[in-house]
C-alpha cells in the first residue's frame, strides 16, 4: 500500500499532482473529483505510446491512494521546457526551432490503438455552448477530414516537454489521437500565440510578454512547414475546427479571441468539399 506521506510532490496542475516514487518512477495523482473513467482513458493511450519509440515516459500501472487515483510513469528527470524558455530568452529561437522539428518528427510517425482524430474533435466540439450559430457546420467540416493515421500529442506545447541535456520528453498524452498533422501543429501555434496569460503581470510586461510569444511562433510555424512540405495555406481550413475544439476548455482571456478567429476562418471551412 502507497503512503501518500512518504512522497516527495514534484508538481501540480490543474487536475493532478505528481510524486516522486520509489525514486525511478512518478505517480500522476489526479484530485478525487477526476473520474476513474478519464485515469483509465489515460492510461490507455499512455500503454499504447510506451509500447512505441516515441521519447514519452513509460507506463506502468493505475494506482489508488485514499480516494484519488494515479498512473505510474517513468520518472524523467529534467525541467519543463516553458521554465526554460523563460530563463534562457536568448537561446529561446533555436529551441523553438528544434522543438518544432520535433513535433513534425512525432507527427510523420504512425502507431496503432490511438482514438481516430474525427471521433476526438467532434467530443471537444459537442461539449462546448458558446458557438451555437456555428457549431453545426463546424461539425459537419470535422466529419469531412480526410483519414490519416499520423500521431498527433493533442496538446503539444511547452508546458507538455521535459528537457534533459539536448532530448526532449514529451508528457500528458490524454488528448492523443491519430490523425492528420494539420490538427496538431495548429493547436500548438494557437497556444503560442494565445492572450493568456499563466501568471500576473503589469501591462508593460504582458504586452512584452505577448510579443515574445509571438516572436517565437512566428520561428515555430515557418521552420515546421519547412521541415514538413505542409502549405501553410491549407491550415487555414483547420482555425475554426481547432480553435472550437480549444473552446470548450475555458481558458481565461481566450473565448472572444478565439470565437473572432472562428468568425474569420468560417469560409475556408468550405474547401474540405474542394480537397
Amino acid at each position: 500500500m502507497i503512503n501518500l506521506e512518504n512522497l516527495k510532490l514534484i508538481g501540480s496542475g490543474a487536475t493532478a499532482d505528481v510524486y516522486l516514487y520509489q525514486q525511478t518512477k512518478v505517480i500522476k495523482l489526479f484530485n478525487n473529483k477526476y473520474s476513474l473513467e478519464a485515469v483509465h482513458y489515460e492510461a490507455s493511450i499512455a500503454e499504447t505510446v510506451s509500447c512505441s519509440a516515441i521519447a514519452a515516459p513509460k507506463y506502468h500501472q493505475i494506482v489508488s491512494i485514499g480516494d484519488r487515483s494515479g498512473i505510474v510513469y517513468d520518472y524523467v528527470p529534467g525541467e519543463i521546457l516553458f521554465n526554460q524558455l523563460l530563463a534562457k530568452p536568448l537561446q529561446s529561437i533555436s529551441t523553438i526551432k528544434r522543438l518544432a522539428r520535433a513535433q513534425a518528427r512525432l507527427n510523420a510517425t504512425t502507431i496503432k490503438g490511438l482514438p481516430k482524430q474525427v471521433e476526438r474533435l467532434a467530443s471537444l466540439i459537442k461539449r462546448t455552448d458558446t458557438i451555437p450559430e456555428y457549431q453545426a457546420q463546424i461539425l459537419q467540416a470535422v466529419k469531412q477530414l480526410a483519414p490519416a493515421e499520423q500521431v498527433c500529442h493533442g496538446d503539444f506545447h511547452v508546458g507538455n516537454i521535459i528537457r534533459h541535456h539536448q532530448d526532449f520528453f514529451f508528457i500528458d498524452w490524454m488528448n492523443a489521437y491519430s490523425g492528420n498533422a494539420e490538427g496538431d501543429l495548429l493547436r500548438s501555434y494557437l497556444m503560442l500565440i494565445s492572450p493568456f496569460m499563466p501568471f500576473e503581470m503589469g501591462p508593460l510586461k504582458r504586452q512584452g510578454f505577448i510579443a515574445y510569444k509571438r516572436l517565437l511562433a512566428y520561428f515555430y510555424l515557418r521552420e515546421y512547414l519547412k521541415v514538413s512540405g505542409i502549405c501553410k495555406h491549407s491550415l487555414k481550413k483547420w482555425w475554426p475546427i481547432v480553435a472550437a475544439a480549444r473552446l470548450q476548455e475555458q481558458v481565461p482571456n481566450e473565448e472572444l479571441w478565439l470565437k473572432n478567429i472562428i468568425k474569420k476562418h468560417l469560409k475556408y471551412l468550405g474547401e474540405w468539399r474542394a480537397t
